[in-house]
């Protein structure tokens, strides 16, 4: 009996961790974050993605492979399934001067390419005082509650198909 069992647990839950099928989607969607819309896309053309590449955001991808086309819904994220917590480690600080003729356009509140680690990271500038500027390497929305409503407008052909 035992002999029976173990294998057919180990098919079973390799079933379960099967990757969900690839598909493609077309929906528009709308993204707030503490009640203000960041994001919409129900005034323009639709997207169209392509699900299980992994380049959608988990939450996200699990409603839209929910949604019949035509369908709409509207759900939150907490942090940790969306853009995850803050990283204080990705705050960081350093000269002005070491933004040259840039330096002017460092204001609080401004959206910069800044190096990090050696790669062109985008950035916010905190502050700017003494001299120093501080910079927030986060994901914007890190941290935060994200509200999404999606609409489903189609499935592409040959797509995942409900049984």
């Amino acid at each position: 009996m035992r002999r029976v069992v173990l294998p057919l647990l180990l098919a079973l839950a390799a079933c379960r961790q099967a990757p969900p099928p690839v598909e493609t989607v077309v929906f528009h969607y709308e993204k707030s974050v503490e009640g203000v819309v960041r994001e919409s896309t129900f005034k323009e053309l639709p997207l169209r993605a392509v699900l299980g590449e992994g380049r959608l955001l988990a939450g996200l991808e699990e409603s839209l492979r929910a949604l019949k086309p035509g369908e709409e819904r509207s759900f939150a994220l907490p942090p940790e399934k969306a853009y995850g917590p803050r990283d204080p480690k990705l705050v960081e600080t350093m000269a002005v001067a070491d933004f040259g003729a840039m330096a002017d356009q460092l204001v609080p509140g401004a959206r910069i390419l800044g190096m990090r680690d050696g790669q062109a990271q985008k950035a916010v500038v905190e502050k700017v005082e003494n001299g120093r500027v501080t910079l927030d390497f986060n994901q914007p929305d890190a941290g935060k509650t994200v509200t999404f409503r999606l609409r489903l407008v189609s499935r592409e052909p040959g797509a995942h198909q409900d049984p």
